[in-house]
């Protein structure tokens, strides 16, 4: 199986949001131990944010606005802007 950096982004990020998600349910649900899961995601959600990011700054069609409001949801909310990002957004950079 080729990777490349497409599907590097969506494994990461589906990982990342899986575990992430599943740890604050078990961080919830009162489970012990939960802490190195939820790091584990969030580490994953950091490759990902940090290869959007690179993307981001590579494009020339996107102006400086959208970028600056991209990186900011990137750093603060990966799971939200990272979904949008590589659902809408990522086809609309690239045609």
């Amino acid at each position: 199986m080729k990777f490349n950096k497409t599907s590097l982004m969506g494994l990461s990020y589906f990982f990342g949001a899986a575990f992430t998600i599943y740890g604050v349910y078990l961080k919830i649900m009162h489970i012990e131990d939960t802490n190195n899961l939820m790091i584990v995601g969030s580490m994953v959600l950091l490759v990902f944010s940090i290869t959007a990011i690179i993307e981001l700054f590579k494009l020339i069609k996107i102006n400086p606005f959208e970028r600056g409001m991209w990186f900011t949801g990137l750093l603060f909310l990966p799971v939200i802007t990272g979904f949008f990002y590589l659902t809408k957004q990522r086809q609309r950079f690239f045609n």
